[in-house]
């Protein structure tokens, strides 16, 4: 298994779908726990400090979710391979986004042994539970959206 670093765009999809209030805080902690994962994937490895000098000029943004997956969909290089999007529906769309964003943050995060019992994953946890009756958990719609923003 490949791990990466989640963009800034990627955790601030995550941090601002919160209810928690603390979000450049929250923002804080996902960028340091990705990147202690990929310390535990890739020990030792020279790219670890590009991703840590590529993390520093992270910036948290506030701002409503759906502007960030609309910026990212219009961006999407390969929407010709993955087809048309199959809903409409905004919201529905912005939700099934957010929750894919949370599993392919886990799914880069979670090389530490102790991952699922950290902050991070709760957080994420509790921004996919806040989602799960908006959006889509697999399907069409779910498999058309982005993996990684």
């Amino acid at each position: 298994m490949s791990a990466w670093l989640c963009s800034d765009n990627h955790i601030n999809l995550l941090v601002n779908a919160s209810d928690d209030p603390n979000r450049e805080d929250n923002f804080k902690m996902l960028v340091k726990e990705n990147l202690r994962s990929l310390g535990a994937r890739y020990p030792g490895r020279d790219f670890l400090e590009d991703w840590k000098k590529d993390a520093r000029v992270f910036n948290f943004k506030s701002c409503d979710p759906s502007e960030i997956v609309v910026a990212a969909l219009a961006n999407d290089p390969y929407r010709n391979k993955r087809g048309p999007i199959p809903s409409s529906d905004g919201a529905r769309i912005t939700a099934t986004q957010i929750l894919k964003a949370c599993n392919c943050y886990d799914y880069q995060a979670c090389e530490t042994d102790d991952y699922y019992g950290t902050k991070a994953a709760k957080f994420v946890n509790a921004v996919r539970e806040k989602y799960l009756s908006k959006g889509e958990a697999k399907g069409n719609l779910y498999d058309a959206l982005l993996w990684g923003l």
